[in-house]
Parts: structure tokens; sequence; C-alpha cells
């Protein structure tokens, strides 16, 4: 008698793996752990062969369980390119992350002309900042991640100057008030860091989460910050603030795969930085 391994199973296997625990594997399949035991249990039924051990208290891979890691990857990647083959390339979801900063200055857009153009496809969209999402699509969580990073990264899309924005009357007070993020965020290591090295007397009048409240801040005369100007508008006008800021790289990383509404959407985000 044939026996079938089902594809939910090895695909629960691989990410357990990939992810290094339990814990982090229900995060990405939005399933307890107590369910995921329960999948492996089922699996290692199946094969009449145990596929962990535990050592130390950590969970590890016996040989066989090696090996059907090794297949399942290869059984998982052909189901998934025939699934997206028989759809018409339009296998979903599309699972997109991209910072505060991106999702504030061209996500509207980018959605709009993305359903226009794939009314069926489903979108799954995560906001967060550049270090969750390049864990993320590394751990294999997103297809699609634009995220910032240091400006000698080689597989940059574009780079950005870094400006002092704000009211020109705050470069009259002799402590300036700054307006950051919380961390992590480059943009505010890169104003304390530049203005630690000029010794320039700063306070921190705002500290947020929040690009929204950043801005409203900024439009208020509130306080100052270091962004770019794209993505604080155009309405803002640099600071001469004599105190030189990098530059940041614009990341925009996409996973191979023959979905084409992978490749649409990652067409429409190029399109739209260049307008930034």
């Amino acid at each position: 008698m044939r026996i079938n391994l089902p594809t939910d199973l090895l695909r629960t296997l691989v990410t357990i793996v990939d992810t290094g625990s339990m814990v982090r594997a229900s995060e990405r399949v939005f399933l307890t752990q107590s369910a995921l035991s329960l999948q492996m249990k089922r699996l290692a039924d199946i094969i009449q062969r145990p596929i962990f051990i535990r050592h130390h208290g950590s969970l590890v891979l016996t040989p066989v369980g090696e090996r059907l890691v090794a297949r399942a990857r290869e059984i998982l990647v052909l189901n998934d390119n025939l699934v997206a083959e028989v759809g018409h390339g339009l296998a979903g979801p599309v699972r997109v992350g991209m910072t505060q900063d991106f999702a504030d200055a061209i996500l509207s857009g980018v959605l709009c002309r993305f359903k226009h153009l794939n009314p069926e496809v489903r979108l799954e969209i995560r906001v967060s900042n550049s270090d969750e999402l390049t864990w993320l699509y590394a751990s294999g969580m997103l297809d699609i991640a634009l995220h910032l990073a240091d400006p000698d990264a080689s597989a940059a899309c574009a780079k950005a100057q870094m400006v002092w924005l704000g009211d020109p009357d705050l470069l009259l007070q002799p402590i300036l008030p700054l307006a950051i993020m919380t961390k992590p965020c480059r943009f505010r290591d890169a104003a304390v860091e530049a203005l630690d090295s000029v010794g320039r007397s700063y306070v921190i009048a705002l500290e947020t989460p929040s690009i929204s409240a950043l801005r409203a801040a900024v439009e208020s005369g509130l306080a100052a910050t270091c962004r770019t100007v794209a993505f604080l508008g155009n309405q803002f006008k640099p600071l001469n603030l004599q105190c030189p800021l990098p530059e940041v790289a614009y990341m925009l990383s996409a996973c191979p795969s023959p979905n084409t509404a992978i490749s649409d959407i990652v067409e429409l985000i190029r399109g739209s930085l260049k307008g930034l």
C-alpha cells in the first residue's frame, strides 16, 4: 500500500527546522506549539520513525529526520511550482513587508494599482522595522521585503541623502528639540551620532513608534528630525544644522517564484521608488 505524506505536515517540519524552534515556527504558521507537536507526531506515525529527539532541552533531527527534511524541501518546491502553473501563476497570498517610511509614502498607490491588475490575489502586508523585516524575509515568512540599510549595502536598489528637517527657528535654540522614532531606527542612530560628533546640545522632545506622530511634531514646529525629504513630504526644507548626515540605502528583496503576482508588485514598488 502506498503511503501519502501530507504537504502541510512537510511544510510544518521544514518551518520548524528553518526557524530553529517550535516557538518561532508557531509564529510563522499561526498555529499553537501543541498543534505543531501533534502534526510532528502524526508525521512520525506515518513514516513509523522518530523525526526529532531531545538533546539538552532542544529538538534535534534524527538521521531519518534529516533525510526527510531534504526530500520535503524538494517536494514543496515541486508542489508550489505546480500550483502556480495550473493557477496561471497566481498562487497566493503574496506576503509583503515594508518599513513605516515606505508604507506611508508608497503603499496606498502600490496597493491600488496592484489590485487593479490582480483583483483575485490576496495580499498580506507587514509593516515593521528593517531588522525584523530582514529576519522575516530570510526565514521565508515574506515574499517581498522593502526596507532600509547602510549606504554601502551591495544589493541596494536606490540611495537617498538623510537631511535635517524642521522649523528654521529651532536653530536659534541653544538646546535643539529632537523628534525621533523608537529603537531600532537607522535615522535615530544617525541623528544622535551626528549631533554628538559636533557637540551640539539636544533634548528628545518626542520619541514615538509612529511616523505620523513624528511628522506632526515637525509640522507643528515642536522639534527637528532626521529623515529624507521624500519620507516627510516636499513641504519641508532641509535645515542647515551643520551636522553632516550619511546616506541611506533602499533594499528591495523578492524571493524567486513562478508566481507572477510577486513580479507584478515588485515592478510597481520599483516604479514608486523612482518617484521618491
